[in-house]
């Protein structure tokens, strides 16, 4: 039996819809993998940097409120930031 989904799916439009959350020192996926995979993405994805450590970005002590609003337009709107940012 298949449930209804709670609500519609977002559908990104075009090819830019990559969002790719990292903080600065995390030490299983090193910041520079992720700028890698950002130049392999090219304009398709958005690079969002924290200021911090630990490999999750958003089960740190204090989530930065500036990735989380990135992610959260992300997966309610499909929207990406226009320009790669940094937060705190």
């Amino acid at each position: 039996m298949r449930h209804p989904a709670p609500e519609p799916a977002v559908r990104p439009i075009g090819k830019r819809n990559v969002l790719i959350l990292q903080n600065e020192r995390d030490p299983s996926t090193p910041l520079r993998a992720a700028k890698g995979m950002k130049r392999a993405m090219g304009s398709d994805a958005a690079l969002i940097t924290v200021d911090a450590g630990g490999h999750g970005v958003l089960i740190h002590p204090r989530p930065s409120a500036c990735a989380i609003g990135a992610l959260e337009s992300y997966l309610t709107a499909g929207e990406l930031p226009a320009t790669d940012l940094t937060c705190t």
